[in-house]
């Protein structure tokens, strides 16, 4: 009954907002806050950038008008909370996941020729949060703004350098740059920018965190699948798995290129070197041995950092749109009618998880958010037989697949919360426990759903040749 009523709700604001639209023109700009919510698995959610839609109000605006507008600005409040939860590579193809009857077009994939990816993973994550966790004189709170201040400085970093962050997996960040001339100098220096000021921080309880960078250019195709609740972006392609294997012979402190990248970058001036490693086809950077960070850090590079990223971004007016086809997209979203723009609308929230989207929609703050919670994780393992001859039918694979997961998942209580595919194959993460799902028997129902899935798809999925699941129960931090 709560979900109906904010669906109306929801619903209400939305028609409310479009219709104010033939009274003005909309701008689209990417923004940077400190306040907006996180996001990411199991342990981390968090995504510093925004979207902001600022409007120019008529002169002769009536005060019935005014009223509107301060809807209007609930909702805006609304919607760059949940753009910001979404990489470009999902608003970028929206206008495509919408048919000219106004039918949602799931699955769907757009191909990006020459994309360079950023695989970043912090270690000493696990031995930080387990300190905490451990320690009666710290919490979870403490916990929270460890992490927050970390990540946020890395997320600003790759925002600066004109990075998309992807997904955050735990510890990881996966982010990408789709501009073929640029993209891989931009990455190149991100990851030096990323090591020389934050690859050795040290906490305030004495755990350092390090980082190890991977960088990999090439072809990626982002599939768009999904049900009419939950929709999920996965990347894929020879490129995601090459920065895998790349970021497997890192460790911490290293920067590590595939030859790819360094083709398109060795002629260029940076303040490094680069050394091929042992395997030959892989190339180490070295690059200025970074300062140790304490946690606190510098607030007046703080500032400064957050102006120039306000800047950057602001003034460069990014339209959101993929590069390949921009004026079109342009065209076509200036002259679309408000029903396709409320479809556009409504289709957004179907990318979040419902947990998020409702603390989203009641703006609760970040800070009563996080929380040490008993939860049961499934993690599933799909070793595809083929893939290469799943390649032209990879969407329909894919989508049912999800479907079948998420449908299980979700009947014995559980969430769908991530898919990835990486060179061990395609995987997906499902958790019992979260909060507004928990019931008293989520590890037994777990245990069950783990078995369906197992039946499932090994006898409905010919491409798949084996299937692993495991299954464990653990005090997770989640925020």
């Amino acid at each position: 009954m709560d979900d109906a009523k904010q669906s109306n709700t929801l619903q209400s604001k939305t028609r409310s907002s479009f219709k104010k639209r033939k009274r003005k023109r909309q701008s689209i700009r990417r923004i940077w806050s400190r306040d907006l919510s996180s996001l990411a698995t199991n342990t981390l959610r968090m995504v510093i950038a925004t979207l902001q839609i600022s409007s120019l109000m008529n002169s002769n605006s009536t005060n019935n008008d005014d009223d509107d507008d301060d809807e209007g600005d609930d909702i805006s409040f609304n919607s760059q909370q949940i753009l910001a939860h979404i990489p470009d590579i999902v608003l970028n193809n929206l206008n495509n996941l919408i048919d000219s009857n106004g039918n949602t077009r799931i699955p769907n994939e757009h191909t990006y020729q020459h994309t360079t990816l950023l695989f970043l993973d912090v270690s000493g994550f696990t031995v930080l949060t387990e300190q905490y966790s451990n320690d009666a004189h710290l919490g979870i709170d403490q916990l929270t703004h460890t992490l927050n201040t970390y990540f946020d400085r890395l997320v600003s970093s790759i925002l600066l350098h004109y990075g998309d962050i992807y997904k955050f997996a735990g510890d990881a960040i996966l982010a990408l740059w789709t501009n073929e001339q640029t993209g891989p100098e931009q990455a190149l220096k991100c990851a030096i920018n990323l090591q020389e000021k934050f690859g050795t921080y040290q906490t305030d309880i004495g755990v350092v965190l390090r980082l190890k960078i991977a960088l990999a250019y090439g072809c990626v195709q982002a599939l768009f699948i999904g049900t009419d609740e939950f929709k999920h972006y996965i990347l894929t392609g020879d490129c995601v798995k090459h920065v895998n294997i790349c970021e497997q012979l890192c460790v911490a402190g290293d920067i590590i290129l595939t030859k790819s990248v360094y083709d398109r970058v060795r002629t260029s001036s940076y303040c490094c070197e680069f050394r091929p490693i042992d395997d030959g086809e892989h190339i180490a950077v070295k690059y200025l041995e970074s300062i140790d960070n304490h946690i606190s850090g510098d607030d007046d590079d703080d500032e400064r950092e957050r102006i120039q990223l306000n800047e950057r971004l602001t003034n460069s007016n990014f339209d959101l749109l993929n590069e390949n086809h921009r004026s079109s997209s342009i065209n076509s979203l200036m002259n679309v009618d408000d029903d396709f723009c409320t479809k556009i609308d409504n289709l957004i929230p179907s990318f979040l998880l419902r947990c998020v989207y409702q603390r989203i929609e009641r703006r609760q703050s970040l800070d009563y958010l996080s929380e040490l919670r008993r939860v049961t994780i499934t993690f599933i393992n799909l070793d595809i037989s083929n893939e290469q001859s799943t390649e032209l039918n990879l969407q329909q694979s894919m989508q049912q697949i999800f479907i079948d997961i998420y449908e299980l998942t979700t009947m014995m209580g559980g969430v769908l919360t991530k898919g990835l595919v990486f060179d061990k194959g395609w995987s997906f993460l499902c958790v019992f426990g979260l909060p507004g799902y928990k019931q008293g028997d989520d590890t037994a129902n777990a245990l069950k759903c783990a078995h369906m899935i197992h039946s499932t798809l090994t006898k409905q999925h010919s491409l798949i040749r084996q299937c692993s699941i495991g299954v464990c129960l653990f005090a997770s931090f989640y925020c």
